[in-house]
């Protein structure tokens, strides 16, 4: 079965196509929604096609057209592109690519949080603790954030990492060096995220990100957002207000300090933060009304034929 799933042929793809098509005569739905579609191919696509008359909807929080996917399933679902009836988009780039591909109609739908797990844990809901640590809790990837890391414990300052990959990426040797820890989940993210005095951010290079799900979690949590400086985090956050943002290991470990020497601009920061990502419209219940308007006006008609970036 690996092997069908891993060059997309054999019986396995034409049962798993099948499955769907019985679903939807069970359900008759008005949309399937495809969440990362790697097993299906553009004629499975076309066999669905045929068997319902449902909305196929994609949705990819990876980048599709990154160069460091290129195997068949990636190839694959490139080609099916044309066969859905819409595309939702992780990042901007990625709408006009849609559409260089043959998409029929694309909506953005950003990096979001879940305001029922994101939100502060003390005992009294407040914002702006601090232990005084820096947290790494996120995945690793060969772009800079370790050498941001191991910036920040040269200058001597108390930094604590959290990732489930890091010995995969660096060696085990590496990571024990750096103290990496098993990642955290749930509650125990969050008030790892909200009693630290700050918590490193990094957007992948590999998928080109402008924005990555701890940019709008962190504060959310009650947490202090250290990022790194980009156009759309910084029209989102005001700087050294609402979090800390930075464009080089050199500025990274100046502002550290200097959080480290100002408990009170910590704790300012925090809450200001906080009230701006609560003020927004970044939480995934945001994201699924946006989404159930499109949608609701494609089904109905009232939608136009063509959704542009």
């Amino acid at each position: 079965m690996r092997i069908q799933f891993r060059f997309s042929a054999g019986p396995v793809c034409f049962a798993l196509a099948r499955r769907v098509c019985d679903a939807a005569e069970r359900f008759q739905p008005d949309l399937i929604f495809f969440r990362r579609p790697l097993e299906f191919t553009p004629r499975m696509i076309r066999y669905i096609r045929r068997h319902c008359h449902a909305l196929l909807t994609s949705f990819n929080n990876d980048n599709p057209f990154s160069p460091a996917y290129r195997d068949r399933r990636w190839r694959m679902m490139r080609r099916a592109i044309p066969l859905f009836d819409i595309h939702f988009a992780f990042r901007r780039c990625n709408v006009v690519q849609y559409w260089e591909h043959g998409a029929r109609r694309v909506a953005l739908w950003e990096p979001f949080y879940s305001p029922w797990l994101h939100r502060p844990l003390s005992s009294n809901g407040s914002v702006g603790q601090s232990n005084g640590e820096v947290v790494f809790a996120m995945h690793s990837e060969r772009d800079g954030r370790r050498e941001a890391v191991l910036s920040l414990l040269a200058a001597g300052l108390p930094v604590r990492v959290y990732s489930w990959n890091w010995a995969q990426e660096f060696g085990e040797r590496d990571a024990r060096s750096v103290g990496v820890a098993q990642p955290v989940w749930g509650d125990e993210y969050v008030t790892t995220v909200q009693n630290a005095m700050a918590t490193l951010c990094f957007c992948s290079k590999q998928n080109g990100d402008e924005l990555t799900s701890r940019v709008f979690e962190i504060p959310a949590c009650g947490g202090l957002l250290v990022a790194e400086r980009n156009e759309r985090i910084s029209g989102l956050f005001r700087d050294g207000e609402e979090a800390v943002l930075f464009s080089s290991k050199e500025e990274l470990v100046r502002r550290v300090r200097e959080l480290r020497d100002s408990p009170d601009l910590v704790r300012r920061i925090k809450v200001q933060g906080h009230k701006r990502v609560l003020s927004s419209r970044h939480s995934v219940v945001d994201r699924c009304q946006d989404a159930m308007e499109l949608l609701q006006g494609v089904i109905c008609g009232t939608s136009p034929k063509t959704l542009g970036p």
